[in-house]
């Protein structure tokens, strides 16, 4: 499995983790259905898998790799002028 797979993998859960825990905390108070439970888990897990891309596409700039692909729309500077 690639690294970059990988780390988007851990962030999931590690988000999805972050999201039970929430979701025991409202659980103690009383206010929280299985619906709203699997909307807590889903959510903090989705928002862990954007960071760790996040973090993985810093990383894999600072080691000089191409990020994104070259754009269909992109300026090039002319060469006559």
């Amino acid at each position: 499995m690639p690294e970059r797979v990988r780390m988007v993998l851990i962030g999931v859960g590690l988000g999805a983790a972050w999201g039970v825990v929430l979701a025991a905390i409202a659980g103690f108070t009383g206010s929280i259905s299985v619906a709203s439970f699997a909307y807590a888990v889903l959510t903090c897990g989705m928002i862990g898998g954007g960071i760790a891309a996040l973090f993985g596409a810093f990383r894999v700039a600072q080691r000089g790799e191409k990020v994104m692909p070259k754009s269909p729309y992109r300026r090039y500077k002319r060469k006559d002028g």
